[in-house]
C-alpha cells in the first residue's frame, strides 16, 4: 500500500451509535471515512465517490447489505467489501457466497474492525 494514499471507507449501517463508532475507529486511523445510514444513500456516495473499501451492515430498513454488493457487481465495479452482521444465521462461508470479500459479527471491537479493514486494503492492493 502506498504511504501518500489515504484510503476511503465507506460505513453502511443503520444503527446510528455503532456507524459513529465504525466512523470513528477508522478517521483515528487516518482513513477518509464517508457513512450511510442505508443503501439508498450509500448507493448515492459510491456513484459520487470514489470508494476504496465497503463496510456495510447485512440488515437495513431500505434493502440489506447484499443488494447493494449485487448492484456493484451488476456496474462492473471490483472493491473490498466487508458484511458486518449480528445475525448468528449469517456466517462467513454464506457472506462470502453471497459476494462479501470478508465478515464480521457484531459487535466487533475496534482492533477486530481495523485488523479486517488492513488485511482486505494490503489484500486488494497486491
Amino acid at each position: 500500500m502506498s504511504a501518500t494514499k489515504r484510503f476511503t471507507i465507506l460505513i453502511v449501517e443503520d444503527e446510528e451509535a455503532l456507524r459513529e463508532f465504525l466512523v470513528d475507529t477508522l478517521l483515528a486511523e487516518n482513513f477518509q471515512v464517508l457513512s450511510a445510514d442505508g443503501g439508498n444513500t450509500a448507493w448515492d456516495l459510491l456513484q459520487s465517490h470514489e470508494v476504496d473499501l465497503l463496510v456495510t451492515d447485512s440488515a437495513m430498513p431500505d434493502g440489506n447489505g447484499f443488494q447493494l454488493i449485487s448492484k456493484l457487481e451488476k456496474q462492473g465495479k471490483s472493491l473490498p467489501i466487508l458484511v458486518l452482521s449480528g445475525y448468528l444465521s449469517l456466517d462467513e462461508n454464506s457472506a462470502k457466497k453471497r459476494g462479501a470479500t470478508a465478515y464480521l459479527r457484531k459487535p466487533a471491537t475496534a482492533d477486530e474492525l481495523v485488523s479486517a479493514v488492513m488485511a482486505l486494503l494490503h489484500s486488494h492492493a497486491a
